[in-house]
């Protein structure tokens, strides 16, 4: 296998996981909206140490696990973007070597 046929079929995979991670994020995010309009979650904090020099630092910020709709479909649509592209590396690799196969023949 060339080496741009290698690197286009990494890159559908990269796309792939992207895929799926955003699709999670998109799903999760309707999730939260339904439990937030049932019963609102209170915001996670992080645990504080038992240092007393940690006791003067001011509280740690909220932590919300609550993922962002619209960033889930903006990565789903830039993972389309990106497998669009590396199939059409694929292809064009692909009709390179086969040239070049034509030529040596």
């Amino acid at each position: 296998m060339s080496s741009a046929l290698s690197i286009a079929a990494t890159g559908l995979n990269t796309a792939n996981r992207q895929v799926e991670s955003a699709a999670r994020t998109v799903v999760s995010s309707g999730v939260a909206g339904h439990n937030a309009s049932a019963e609102p979650a209170a915001p996670k904090t992080a645990a504080r140490p038992a240092d007393p020099a940690a006791a003067s630092l001011p509280p740690p910020r909220p932590v919300f696990d609550a993922p962002d709709l619209a960033t889930g479909i903006a990565d789903l649509k830039q993972a389309e973007i990106g497998y669009k592209a590396q199939l059409e590396v694929l292809a064009v690799a692909s009709k390179l070597e086969e040239e070049a196969i034509n030529l040596i023949a």
